[in-house]
């Protein structure tokens, strides 16, 4: 287990070894950019500013079309999960996005919606990265986070009818 990464008052976390993601576009080597900040740019610019009511609109729509979708989503995600997360690599390391099926759009877009969630997360608790770049967060954020952290999160909003 490596710690590749500190918050608010050096509290430092332990996580698995993080992915490797080679080449890629990073901080375009400025390096007084915060990885994270810049990771979060790249985010924001695939996702745009409202993403968080576009997503609210997306689960009101959902939710009243069929209820049953939502388990559909649910039970489809463990078998795409390589998929996306290959798209995510191949996003990462080239900033270009493939085609993308329509149903599986969704499936990439929530990984990255959760991704910016949890990444302004971190930086309200003032994470400070010592020696990952942009790329090597954006891997976590979008991948090694997604099934610990985020895809409970992801399942419990979809089934919040509240």
């Amino acid at each position: 287990m490596d710690c590749w990464w500190s918050g608010a008052a050096s509290t430092q976390i332990i996580l698995g070894k993080p992915r490797r993601v080679e080449g890629g576009r990073g901080d375009m080597g400025n390096s007084k950019v915060n990885p994270l900040d810049a990771a979060l740019k790249r985010l924001e610019s695939i996702l745009g500013q409202a993403s968080i009511s576009a997503r609210a609109a997306y689960l009101v729509t959902l939710r009243q079309q069929n209820a049953a979708a939502l388990g559909d989503m649910i039970a489809r995600e463990p078998v795409i999960r390589d998929a996306i997360s290959e798209i995510c690599t191949e996003w990462i390391e080239t900033g270009k996005l493939n085609w993308i099926k329509d149903e599986d759009a969704q499936y990439f877009y929530d990984r990255l919606y959760y991704g910016e969630k949890m990444g302004l997360w971190l930086r309200s608790g003032d994470f400070q990265s010592h020696s990952k770049s942009a790329d090597e967060i954006l891997g976590w954020l979008l991948i090694d986070s997604w099934e610990l952290v985020c895809l409970p999160l992801w399942k419990n909003e979809l089934l919040d009818y509240d």
